[in-house]
């Protein structure tokens, strides 16, 4: 898989693999021979951020908004500006949800580009957020700056209200959600468990290294790699 432009991003499931590169192209692959399904031109500039992949959808980050994809056609479905620099975006279920280094979180209706509702964190909301299915809720990480620490913040899915927030060290990884419990790595070199409906601390372990912005943990079969 060939591209002219700057370096890219790959995301893979069982419907097939997204590629986007930074010279403005999309391209649906599939995964068993490389063959590319469709490719589709972005206006903008493509960001190296990691396209999030939903059930028939596919949503990226432009240098200043998020597009949004169908995965059969690569047809655009809708488009948010943004105007600040885009972080991370994330879909599961029927919502897409945005967020930017100014803090900014965004989350609209999958298929339509409907805006449900807008929240400014009190930080940069540069990892991707995770969605929690099982309560309804978005999670996010809100880095506040050196030495100052970030905030793990929960929010309802539906009407954008804060659930509960937490205070963590910075330098915190991505959240994720596995069944009702937050996980995420935090700047003390500990991997932290919360509950998805509290915020209660349900556990923490050491781990070997430091985390950032850009480490997801992957959650298997109840387990958690990071």
């Amino acid at each position: 898989l060939e591209s002219t432009g700057g370096p890219g991003a790959l995301a893979v499931d069982d419907e097939g693999a997204i590629a986007v590169f930074g010279n403005h192209e999309v391209l649906g692959v599939d995964p068993d021979d490389g063959d590319v399904r469709w490719r589709t031109e972005v206006a903008s500039r493509v960001l190296a951020g990691p396209p999030a992949l939903g059930e028939g959808v596919v949503a990226i980050l432009a240098d200043d908004g998020f597009e949004v994809f169908d995965r059969t056609t690569g047809g655009r479905l809708w488009r948010a500006d943004s105007p600040e620099i885009p972080s991370a975006v994330q879909t599961a279920g029927d919502v897409v949800v945005t967020a930017t280094y100014g803090g900014s979180l965004g989350v609209y209706e999958v298929r339509t580009g409907e805006r449900r509702w807008g929240r400014v964190g009190p930080g940069a909301a540069a990892a991707r957020p995770a969605l929690g299915a099982g309560a309804g809720a978005v999670v996010a990480v809100f880095e506040q700056g050196p030495g100052r620490g970030a905030v793990l913040t929960a929010f309802d899915v539906v009407s954008g209200a804060q659930r509960w927030a937490t205070q963590l060290e910075g330098g915190a990884s991505a959240p994720a959600v596995a069944g009702m419990t937050v996980i995420v790595g935090d700047g003390d070199r500990r991997i932290k468990g919360f509950d998805l409906a509290s915020g209660a601390p349900r556990w923490s372990v050491p781990s070997v290294g430091a985390f950032e912005s850009g480490l997801e943990p992957v959650v298997r079969d109840g387990r958690v790699v990071v």
